[in-house]
């Protein structure tokens, strides 16, 4: 069973949190009355480790993963602190935090990171991101979009936030 990853913009936590109310979250099925997100279907692209690579990436810094650094996110559903490592042993079934949706608020390093990317190296940093993290096919379109997204969310103020679900 595999992790899918939603990206969008929301002017706050609150905002985002809304996005449980969709079929499916932000990028869902949703009925009169929910809310509209303007989001990316990103499928296994996780924003632990992919995403930041691609930020690295685009910012022109080392994408080595042997040492530990600072997460560029925060938690925002379940709740704003995740369960530690013991902690998790001993969660119920059923529990939020094991069967999901989570929604994690992104940091303005990423959101940055996205939007002042160089359209005209788009290519190079798609077919180096590829390479980097093992991914297969094209990825221009879908940087050019994660870049489209980014900006369109600082120019409007909001701030963007990854969905997941199994």
């Amino acid at each position: 069973m595999g992790v899918l990853f939603d990206y969008f913009r929301a002017p706050d936590a609150g905002a985002a949190i809304r996005a449980l109310e969709r079929d499916g979250g932000p990028n869902g099925r949703g009925g009169p009355g929910q809310p509209v997100f303007d989001a990316l279907d990103a499928k296994g692209i996780d924003h632990a480790v992919m995403l930041t690579q691609l930020v690295d990436i685009i910012r022109g810094e080392s994408t080595d993963f042997t040492t530990v650094t600072a997460l560029d996110f925060v938690s925002v559903w379940p709740s704003s602190t995740p369960p530690t490592g013991d902690e998790w042993t001993t969660l119920p079934e059923g529990s939020p935090w094991r069967e999901g949706p989570w929604i994690d608020e992104l940091g303005q390093r990423t959101l940055d990171g996205l939007a002042d990317a160089d359209d005209a190296r788009l290519p190079e940093i798609s077919a180096r991101w590829g390479r980097e993290a093992g991914l297969d096919g094209d990825l221009a379109e879908l940087v050019a979009e994660f870049v489209a997204l980014a900006r369109r969310a600082r120019d409007a103020g909001d701030r963007l936030y990854c969905w997941s679900c199994l």
